[in-house]
């Protein structure tokens, strides 16, 4: 079969937890990136996954910035494999139990290349992270259900979170869940004003050469 290589890098960015003030802004609208042609989408439909998904790509921008706190952005987008796939197209978005969730967006690209938008009121459940029995780094905050999935049909899921601090930031291994990753990319920003901060980026695990910081 396909051989694909498990990255289970975690990224850690190390922070002086420091409070700050925030001021709302609009958010623009997100530009999606353009569907994957279907050449690229041949062989990842093959490959071994037991979630019947697999990541073609996941984007991971954080921002930590000194005037306004902590924002991560991501955008995922996935493949339908066969009816596995399709059982498994609710996709939960987890972060940092102290950050909001600001933005949550979805959308499903056919086969044939229609898009159908998810409705942010009612396929997108909101989860009180407050109100969890269980404490976990990264709670569940979301639950996306995409709609018009079928085998070959791709999973578009854009989200931001916001923390009013600067704090220790752990995400989560570079594959999304329990599905194989075939890119990802990680851009860490600082913005840090104060004297004597101190920073870290760390790449933990995953075989050497995989990984890189820039």
């Amino acid at each position: 079969g396909n051989k694909m290589v498990s990255r289970r890098f975690l990224t850690a960015v190390l922070l002086l937890a420091l409070p700050v003030l925030i001021f709302s802004k609009k958010e623009k609208p997100y530009d999606w990136p353009a569907p994957p042609d279907k050449t690229s989408i041949e062989k990842p439909m093959h490959y071994n996954s037991r979630t019947g998904l697999v990541v073609l790509e996941r984007t991971v921008k954080l921002k930590l910035d000194g005037a306004s706190g902590t924002t991560r952005e991501e955008f995922v987008r996935l493949l339908v494999q066969n009816e596995e796939g399709v059982h498994n197209s609710s996709v939960d978005v987890s972060g940092l139990s102290s950050s909001e969730l600001k933005v949550v967006e979805a959308r499903t690209i056919k086969p044939d290349g229609t898009i159908v938008k998810a409705d942010k009121e009612k396929d997108v459940h909101m989860i009180k992270v407050g109100n969890l029995k269980k404490r976990k780094l990264l709670p569940t905050m979301a639950t996306v259900n995409f709609h018009a999935v079928e085998k070959g049909s791709v999973l578009d899921l854009h989200f931001k979170t916001h923390n009013k601090n600067i704090f220790l930031y752990w995400l989560s291994p570079v594959t999304f869940g329990d599905s194989p990753s075939l890119k990802t990319h990680y851009r860490i920003e600082v913005r840090v004003d104060i004297p004597r901060t101190r920073w870290s980026v760390t790449l933990l695990g995953g075989r050497s050469g995989m990984g890189k910081l820039k």
